[in-house]
């Protein structure tokens, strides 16, 4: 029974923190959203489009409707809304005229890397004087916190 408690105890701190964590996120998250003048769907499509950009992959709307889980019709809009506030733009395939790729303006990405490159540089102070081992833990325990069996 001590180990059940202990661990009952662990877990309530775990999430505190965790829950702490999500306010700060989410607090900072509405301040970049208020700064580009986006909802927090379009901060989710932008940063996965700056994650492609970064990695020199090329985004269509499909694209983006998988990884934001969202339909095409929600997902058309939400170009629309990015692209009328200059975040974005669709540039056509080179081999299929039908089909079109998202590209974000060079002033978004500069906004969005600033703000991703602040939160990765957070994360590796934040992990700097951890043993190799503990951080692997964290990102085993954060892999199976967000895990669809967990939910």
């Amino acid at each position: 029974m001590m180990v059940e408690a202990g661990h009952e105890e662990l877990a309530e701190r775990v999430s505190r923190s965790l829950q702490a964590l999500t306010i700060a996120e989410d607090s900072a998250r509405a301040r970049v959203c208020e700064t580009l003048k986006v909802g927090v769907r379009d901060f989710a499509a932008l940063r996965l489009l700056l994650r492609a950009h970064r990695d020199g992959a090329a985004m269509s709307p499909k694209d983006i409707s998988q990884g934001l889980a969202i339909s095409s019709a929600s997902t058309t809009a939400l170009l629309d809304r990015l692209e009328k506030g200059g975040h974005l733009h669709r540039v056509p395939h080179p081999a299929d005229r039908r089909r079109v790729f998202i590209e974000l303006s060079d002033k978004t990405v500069r906004s969005l890397s600033a703000t991703v490159d602040e939160e990765s540089s957070r994360v590796s102070r934040a992990i700097a004087d951890l043993p190799a081992t503990t951080a692997e833990g964290i990102i085993e325990f954060l892999d199976r916190l967000h895990a669809p069996s967990i939910g």
